[in-house]
């Protein structure tokens, strides 16, 4: 029997082009303060798009983050009915979880300064 992938809530077509999906976080909360308004966004290079069912054949690999200062390189995970994507730069991991509405949560860990932010706000399909 072939596996389908069905927890996660978004779709990837088979050949479908790396368009996007831009972030936007109008929250941003720093660990051991007060969370403040924020405009930080990024861009996901990827084909899926929030709110659609994943196909058969997975998840997308080779697919990135891109902020301001970096690309990068994420791992995608279903939790629940939203997508999850994990990534490490030297002295970083980054989450970004996205709900089927958009919504989404990006966390920023940075374990040597024991500090974590984390971002709230929304994405949308480019």
């Amino acid at each position: 029997m072939r596996a389908f992938v069905i927890a996660t809530a978004f779709i990837l077509a088979p050949g479908a082009a790396l368009a996007g999906m831009a972030c936007s976080f109008q929250t941003e909360c720093l660990s051991g303060e007060a969370c403040a308004d924020s405009g930080y966004t990024v861009t996901v290079e990827t084909a899926l798009r929030p709110g659609s069912l994943a196909m058969e054949g997975g998840l997308p690999t080779d697919d990135s983050i891109v902020t301001d200062a970096e690309t990068i390189a994420i791992t995608w995970s279903g939790v629940g009915a939203a997508l999850a994507a994990t990534g490490r730069t030297g002295s970083a991991m980054h989450l970004l979880t996205v709900a089927p509405d958009g919504a989404a949560l990006y966390s920023v860990h940075l374990p040597a300064a024991e500090i974590a932010i984390t971002y709230l706000g929304t994405c949308e399909g480019t």
